[in-house]
């Protein structure tokens, strides 16, 4: 058998790019003979050596972002959209690939137009309880869609579509690593409570505020791991340390606090987790499922289709979370939430099972193995 080229697209965020990441990984691991090409056309941003360390060629794409509300954007990005569509014209007549992988976002829905035109199988993968724009016309156009969500089944056709869950990457697990030895790993102590709290890819001001406001009641419950988000780690690091030095000795010692501008290793962040505090991206909410971890998530109020929210809901309806709207997120009742739930072992324990059962293994081989089948 000929080599065989499998085109992936998506981007803007850690969302729309993990889950292609997670595939790749999988087509890597069975390919031994590199008898499978794979390409990524999308937009050029951070997560470009994570595509090449792959062996994946990326190739350049203009993203245009699709909203369904009025913004002065939409002007600006109306010609960013039909040069991305000449551009993935271009770009997939050349590379005539076996199969598309499309993870939505900017730039995505040329790619598959363009695939579909030139009746390349496409494959789409929809991470959200509510699907997308991106998503719902890529739909028409594609031969096979996955979902994270069971419950986001009924949004698209049956003859299509399949619950195949969250594609996680191989990657971000460490084979024996127990909570007390990601603890260790990561310089806490591991014989007491650990809550890490995630903004997303870009951290989140609102939620850091939250968090810092509530600094005093936490140190005495909890050490921290504060992702903050890059450009925030000079300002929510001065006010953390202050809120060090104003704690009890004892206390800030067997507590500490630390800021990271990003999660570089995120499986052992969560591996080390009593608590997970976060928003509510659908990849951030499958990540900590599948560590089987409980989280507290506040859902950012501007998501599209307010998707957050609702995958909020879903995992707190699972009995993985607790969800704390952002118009309630004051510190004196985000710490009460922390403490309640590491200070009830039955009730963590219970959260953890509900968590670990919500998440869905084999997505990532699920996908691979539909991709080379079709």
């Amino acid at each position: 058998m000929g080599t065989r080229r499998i085109l992936m697209t998506g981007g803007g965020s850690g969302g729309h790019v993990y889950p292609l990441l997670a595939v790749a990984e999988v087509i890597r691991s069975q390919d031994l003979g590199r008898t499978i090409e794979l390409h990524y056309l999308g937009p050029q941003d951070a997560y470009r050596p994570l595509f090449e360390a792959l062996d994946v060629q990326v190739h350049a794409l203009s993203g245009a972002k699709l909203r369904r509300y009025f913004s002065v954007q939409n002007l600006l990005d109306v010609p960013r959209f039909f040069l991305s569509l000449l551009q993935a014209f271009w770009r997939v007549f050349l590379l005539m690939p076996d199969a598309t992988y499309s993870k939505g976002g900017p730039g995505a829905l040329p790619v598959v137009f363009a695939s579909w035109f030139f009746r390349v199988p496409v494959l789409i993968h929809e991470s959200d309880v509510v699907p997308g724009l991106t998503n719902r016309i890529s739909a028409r156009f594609a031969r096979r869609i996955a979902v994270s969500f069971e419950s986001a089944v009924h949004h698209f056709p049956p003859s299509k579509v399949a619950w195949s869950g969250h594609p996680e990457r191989r990657s971000i697990r460490e084979a024996g690593l127990t909570r007390e030895g990601a603890k260790s790993k990561l310089g806490f102590l591991p014989d007491e409570p650990l809550t890490v709290v995630i903004g997303g890819s870009q951290g989140s001001v609102r939620l850091n505020e939250a968090v810092l406001g509530a600094m005093a009641a936490l140190v005495p419950v909890t050490q921290v791991l504060h992702q903050v988000g890059p450009g925030n780690e000079a300002e929510a690091g001065a006010i953390a340390e202050a809120g060090m030095l104003a704690a009890a000795g004892m206390v800030a010692a067997r507590h500490p606090w630390k800021v990271v501008p990003y999660l570089v290793d995120i499986g052992t962040a969560i591996t080390a987790a009593d608590l997970v505090v976060s928003r509510a991206g659908s990849g951030s909410i499958f990540e900590i499922a599948s560590f089987g971890r409980p989280a507290i998530l506040v859902p950012l109020p501007e998501s599209a289709n307010d998707h957050q929210r609702l995958n909020a809901l879903a995992f707190a309806e699972a009995g993985g979370a607790l969800v704390i709207e952002e118009t309630n997120l004051v510190p004196g009742i985000l710490a009460r939430q922390v403490s309640d739930i590491l200070g009830n072992l039955s009730r963590r324990q219970a959260m953890e099972t509900a968590s670990r059962s919500f998440s869905k293994d084999g997505a990532a081989d699920l996908i691979a193995a539909e991709l080379l089948r079709i």
